[in-house]
């Protein structure tokens, strides 16, 4: 028993043990900062509605107007190169695009070896897969 009231004396006198703890209750605001998880949701919303944005405007679509009867035919994504745009073929059975390679064997071309296959392909025009170069 000596030990602990010596402990006590030495704690007091040293460690302050006695200004630790009172009976006064002091409740102060709670300055932590939590994440709101619907926050979070939004910006992430928001993340994803930009990057769809960018890449929507980054993308041509090609429609073909037959008498009024409108056929979806390709889409053309811009690479930042002039003379290579990304080729995506429109499916019908699936109502969207798919990447494609064109006639070349390329994932990537000009815009008018794009709308040769498309054509080829949706209205039925067999001159798409000619070799021959583009003749200005």
């Amino acid at each position: 028993m000596f030990k602990i009231e010596n402990m006590f004396k030495y704690a007091v006198a040293h460690n302050g043990i006695d200004t630790l703890a009172d009976y006064l209750m002091d409740i102060a605001p709670d300055r932590r900062q939590v994440t709101n998880p619907a926050r979070t949701a939004a910006r992430l919303t928001v993340t994803h509605a930009q990057d769809a944005l960018i890449t929507a405007e980054r993308a041509t679509y090609i429609d073909a107007d037959e008498d009024g009867d409108v056929w979806r035919l390709c889409r053309l994504r811009y690479t930042g190169q002039v003379d290579t745009w990304g080729f995506a073929i429109h499916l019908a059975s699936r109502n969207g695009y798919e990447d494609s390679v064109l006639p070349s064997g390329q994932p990537v071309g000009i815009p008018e070896e794009a709308l040769d296959c498309a054509c080829g392909l949706y209205l039925g025009d067999p001159t798409a897969w000619d070799n021959e170069p583009l003749k200005d």
